[in-house]
């Protein structure tokens, strides 16, 4: 693979990762879904949130639809006029964009985390020749955005074989493709919908978690056992709400 380092190296700056200025909850949007519920126990897992079925459901069924739609290379041609093409590097990419996935398998990955991580990171896989050969999606949990004093754009990535990368390196904003959407507190980090759905889908998977230990118990309502009798007039029934009296009392 390409050094990707090859350029970066030779004029190295120093950038500040935005997690540095208070971000770090934005890696993790939903582990709070409300002020002051780390203090009160209540926390939304982001595994316990996926596997929630109205957002699973979601996220695989908008990902699957919209990654088998046909793509769409557009080439402007001499007269000006838009034509469509299927020629070129860029359409060679578009049908197999890498060794290990298709287009629709691509595009599905592409989708799956920009809806449960807000951002989808496209790593740049070069030749010898500088010639883009590959795209490789990144894992966002590896991905650190970094900024320079002068504003440039940087991104530290640790060690992921899956995209050949075997050390961590820091790479120029060129070299990645950063999309992102619902950039609220920053503008290179994005919040995924889970960020406000994820205190319902708590809610409903602990509904579903108790409901399951219910009738894992047999369906039975719990009780309490005390030894002893219980006398006549110390029966309270639901109609005598005077004191404990029998109907035999009065």
């Amino acid at each position: 693979m390409w050094n990707l380092l090859q350029r970066t190296r030779k004029n190295q700056k120093s950038g500040r990762d935005v997690r540095e200025a208070g971000w770090t909850s934005l890696f993790q949007a939903v582990a709070e879904p409300f002020s002051g519920a780390w203090q009160q126990g209540v926390k939304a897992d982001p595994e316990a949130v996926l596997s929630f079925h109205a957002v699973f459901s979601c996220i695989s069924l908008i990902s699957q639809d919209i990654a088998k739609m046909r793509l769409r290379l557009m080439q402007t041609d001499a007269q000006g006029i838009r034509r469509e093409t299927r020629r070129g590097d860029i359409a060679r990419l578009c049908r197999r964009p890498n060794a290990q996935q298709n287009r629709i398998q691509f595009f599905e990955l592409w989708l799956n985390a920009k809806l449960r991580h807000g951002n989808t990171v496209v790593l740049k896989i070069r030749n010898s020749r500088g010639q883009i050969k590959e795209l490789r999606i990144l894992d966002w949990s590896r991905v650190e955005p970094l900024v320079a004093d002068d504003g440039e754009v940087f991104y530290r990535i640790t060690p992921d074989r899956n995209c050949g990368i075997t050390e961590a390196v820091t790479v120029p904003a060129r070299e990645v493709i950063h999309d992102r959407f619902n950039c609220f507190f920053h503008p290179l980090i994005g919040l995924p919908p889970v960020y406000a759905a994820g205190l319902t889908a708590t809610q409903g998977h602990h509904i579903q978690e108790n409901s399951t230990y219910f009738f894992r118990n047999g369906g039975e309502n719990g009780h309490s056992e005390q030894r002893g009798k219980i006398q006549p007039h110390d029966v309270f029934t639901g109609g005598c709400a005077d004191g404990g009296t029998t109907e035999d009392d009065r």
